[in-house]
């Protein structure tokens, strides 16, 4: 990964949003003006959303208007309106997609402000798992807020990357209880919602027991207070507690956790029996036990967990664990470090024209060549019978190679982009698109010398299988280099993916300096008669630079192409510039114009060559290994 690109990883949990990024190899956790945390909710005004801070302080002047929990508005859009209902400036209710978005947007912002980078993956980590319908939602509140395609991820799965062993389970202060198989890439086994059904939830008796009375049905604030009190007894005897008018300001200390707790931590030892046996193990099979801390709660229930015959739980107070997690859980590698290109899938993002400038670039290089060939033919005509056409048929070769090339480079970007976004069960994997990509690219390849050769002989009058002979020389090699890669590219280990994509992008830059000392010498050797002619007329020194300097690029971008290293690179663009520049004139530029199609002909198949050297099939690896072999 290149070392300004981010891999964001992100919780957008029940009251706050977490976040870290991994650049260059190394995790860094997001902090949002200083603090570790992020108010998950969003507050409605009319026009627009304020997140964070703003939005928590703009709710507390009207309740109705802020949402805390913008990922349950997702999956239950009514919930929207309920809590909004009554309250004439909310604005209306809030669209779940566009408050998930705003919270995207306003972490990758913070992230992308900080680095200075761009956010080429994304990971999400939610509570629970998820079906289809809801996972497209968040899928395009990530598209809304322009970040990549989303890997998403489990609170539990996300827990259970710091354990070790087969079977693990992990638990929250919420009495969530999850049995994951590590060795079945982090499958959830068995869940169960501990504690006593018939009683009532923590947040309620504490509220209780602080008020005498009961918790209103509506209105977050009350539960906020609630949730911030159990944080803070997590470290401290005694915290106050601002409620809600009409109720007065009141006190809790950990006597009232642990009353308010009991009914439900009592039953922890029939609760886990329940869950080992859903799971189908014994308490002896579970190797770790991974409880999320940071509430008051969390010592009692490491304790019951204990006595109720699991392993100590190993407690996590780090803030940032969970969206840690996430990212090693969702790495694009991490989890098939000996697989290969045919069991990964990278992560995948929306087509951008910023994809397509590479695309773009080759494809205007090979028409402008196209055209800058048939405008420079020297047509001999008897009567109105073409008997003969001069014209610059290595130009003709070089535009057909260029064309191969551009679906080259489309293919190249089916593995990590997309354009209508793929469902969101989804299992394509690189090796599937990289085979269907290059495919593609092969008959394209092909189907492009074609009709460029019959765009040339429509254009002179001249029916000849020369034009076809000069395009498909050029375009067959590529195209055959093109069925290879397609052929071998799901062998390649999954670990080289990433640098063998990069290797086998083609060099924009020394192609567009050759294809431009091409074009300089085609209007300066066969323009016989429009406007340059005329310029040149004019300004005779012009002739000679277009001659001499179209020299000059022509080797520098033959020795970028063909040579390896910097030093060669110099040694082999002085020798060649010094030689093209005394092969610049009429009779014998041409052959400096074939050795340059040679070079990037030669390219491809020096890529399909380093695919079918990177595969991880033995034979092959093996032959490798008896070209080069270790020092």
């Amino acid at each position: 990964m290149p070392a300004k690109d981010l891999h964001l990883s992100i919780e957008v949990g029940p009251w706050w949003t977490t976040a870290v990024y991994e650049r260059a190899g190394v995790v860094h956790p997001v902090y949002f003006d200083g603090q570790p945390r992020l108010p998950s909710g969003v507050h409605q005004q009319p026009g627009t959303l304020l997140t964070g801070t703003a939005a928590l302080t703009a709710g507390m002047d009207n309740p109705g208007a802020y949402h805390p929990d913008p990922l349950a508005l997702l999956h239950s859009p009514a919930a929207a309106s309920e809590t909004a209902a009554g309250d004439t400036a909310a604005g209306g209710t809030v669209d779940p997609v566009d408050a998930t978005a705003a919270v995207l947007t306003h972490v990758a912002r913070t992230a992308t402000t900080t680095t200075g980078g761009r956010i080429t993956e994304l990971t999400l980590v939610t509570a629970h798992a998820w079906g289809p319908q809801i996972r497209q939602r968040l899928q395009q509140a990530a598209t809304t807020a322009g970040l990549p395609d989303p890997n998403i991820a489990t609170v539990a799965a996300a827990l259970a990357t710091t354990a070790t062993g087969r079977y693990v389970v992990t638990a929250t202060s919420d009495l969530d209880l999850t049995v994951l198989d590590r060795e079945e890439g982090f499958q959830q086994v068995a869940y169960l919602r501990a504690g006593d059904p018939h009683a009532d939830g923590i947040d309620r008796a504490l509220f209780t027991r602080a008020t005498g009375g009961t918790p209103p049905a509506y209105g977050w604030q009350w539960a906020r207070e609630i949730n911030q009190a159990r944080a803070a007894l997590a470290t401290q005897a005694r915290v106050a507690l601002l409620l809600p008018p009409p109720h007065r300001a009141a006190a809790l200390d950990r006597e009232d956790v642990s009353v308010a707790a009991a009914a439900h931590l009592d039953r922890l030892p029939e609760n886990v029996k329940t869950l080992i046996t859903d799971a189908g193990l014994t308490t002896a099979d579970v190797s770790t036990v991974v409880l999320r801390g940071g509430d008051a709660v969390t010592a009692e229930f490491a304790a019951g967990l204990q006595v109720a015959g699991l392993p100590v739980p190993t407690v996590l107070d780090d803030p940032h664990a969970v969206a840690r997690g996430g990212l090693q859980l969702t790495k694009p590698l991490a989890l098939a470090p000996t697989g290969t290109a045919a069991s990964v899938r990278l992560p995948r993002a929306r087509l951008t024209v910023a994809n397509l400038v590479r695309v773009v670039v080759l494809a205007g290089l090979s028409a402008a060549l196209l055209h800058l060939t048939i405008d420079s033919a020297y047509i001999m005509k008897i009567g109105i019978t073409v008997r003969g056409v001069m014209l610059p048929t290595p130009t003709l070769s070089l535009a057909a190679a260029l064309a191969a090339l551009t679906a080259w480079s489309a293919a190249q970007l089916a593995p990590t982009t997309w354009i209508l976004a793929p469902p969101p069960d989804d299992r394509t994997t690189a090796g599937i698109l990289l085979r269907q990509g290059f495919l593609g690219a092969a008959a394209l390849s092909l189907a492009a010398a074609g009709l460029w050769a019959l765009a040339t002989m429509v254009s002179v009058g001249l029916d000849t299988t020369d034009y076809l002979r000069a395009t498909f020389i050029a375009a067959t090699p590529i195209a055959a280099s093109a069925a290879v890669i397609a052929l071998f590219a799901a062998r390649i280990p999954a670990t080289a993916l990433l640098p063998w994509l990069h290797r086998i992008s083609p060099p924009l830059i020394p192609i567009a300096l050759g294809s431009t000392g091409i074009y300089l010498h085609n209007l300066q050797h066969y323009q016989v008669t429009g406007w340059w002619k005329t310029l040149v007329w004019h300004a005779e020194a012009l002739g000679a630079l277009a001659e001499y300097g179209g020299a000059i690029l022509l080797g520098i971008a033959t020795a970028m192409i063909v040579a390896r290293g910097l030093f060669l690179r110099v040694a082999a663009g002085a020798l060649l510039t010094i030689g093209y520049a005394a092969m610049a004139g009429y009779t014998t530029a041409g052959y400096t114009h074939i050795a340059y199609v040679i070079a990037v002909v030669w390219w491809a198949v020096a890529a399909a060559f380093a695919t079918v050297t990177t595969t991880s099939i033995p034979a092959v690896a093996a032959l490798t290994r008896w070209f080069n072999p270790p020092s």
